[in-house]
């Protein structure tokens, strides 16, 4: 959350915030005071990335990350804990879907990924020097619905990532209303299609290139109740929207989550829809 009298975010021995390094997707997908925290410096995790991609005739395809590790986490993201909130100023930059720093952990030779009413998906085991991931394969997507259900089964191996199975739902597709800088110091009126339930998040990355900057690296992030309405004040917005600057962006996230709890951690699906949302070749 902020403190209202500098607008920057409030310190603490573990910040809520933390859980964007191990959201395995992007900066984008974070949520202020949006996590649940997990005591604990060695706990297991297993978290199945889901990511909406689109072809040019207009279907949508996904390619499912799973990963399991030990490692020490402060908190993971839940989508039903959010609070309208923005954060300006924040450092931007691309990441990657694979996380850095932990232990993997052998899940089985595969794991299943279940769509809607499709056929299981088979995820094999991919390990390289630096990480052991569950996917089809760089360059290979699986068609589906956003929206549609997921079921995840977990063969489990011994001395690693126990066997287990949990289910969710993909984030659906939504439209948002373009998002332009104000000529004065307006508030930001901000529309979009909202959630069916309240197990969803926006949020809202306002990214920019400061003033003598030729590369976008700091963004005004913003986590919101998926309702469909919500505003950004001036002293929020102003540095995004300062004329000054030529180089600026939007990306919005719908996020969705699904958290089974263990007595050594944590297994979720985290599965995003994002506008604009990548294009497949």
């Amino acid at each position: 959350m902020l403190d209202e009298s500098t607008d920057q975010p409030r310190r603490s021995g573990s910040s809520k915030w933390g859980w964007a390094a191990v959201l395995l997707a992007s900066s984008v997908v974070v949520a202020c005071e949006g996590s649940v925290t997990v005591p604990g410096t060695n706990q297991t995790w297993g978290f199945i990335t889901v990511a909406a991609a689109k072809t040019s005739g207009g279907a949508y395809k996904t390619a499912p990350i799973g990963q399991f590790f030990k490692g020490a986490i402060n908190a993971v993201p839940n989508a039903a804990i959010r609070f309208d909130s923005c954060i300006p100023g924040l450092a931007y930059s691309p990441v990657g879907e694979i996380v850095s720093g932990v232990t993997f952990l052998d899940a089985g030779d595969q794991i299943t990924a279940k769509f809607g009413s499709a056929d299981p998906e088979i995820l094999p085991r991919l390990t390289s020097a630096t990480s052991t991931t569950y996917q089809v394969g760089s360059g290979n997507f699986i068609p589906y619905t956003p929206g549609d259900s997921i079921a995840v089964t977990i063969p489990g191996a011994t001395a690693g990532f126990p066997a287990a199975e949990i289910h969710g739902k993909t984030a659906e597709p939504f439209t948002i209303d373009p998002i332009v800088p104000p000529s004065g110091n307006e508030t930001i009126q901000l529309h979009w299609t909202p959630a069916t339930d309240e197990n969803s998040a926006m949020i809202l990355s306002l990214r920019y290139a400061p003033e003598g900057s030729s590369t976008i690296n700091r963004q005004l992030l913003c986590s919101f109740n998926d309702d469909g309405a919500d505003s950004i004040p001036f002293r929020q917005h102003q540095f995004w929207s300062n004329s000054s600057i030529t180089l600026r962006e939007v990306v919005a996230t719908r996020l969705r989550t699904a958290i089974v709890s263990r007595t050594d951690g944590v297994l979720e699906i985290l599965s995003r829809f994002q506008v604009p949302t990548p294009l497949l070749p």
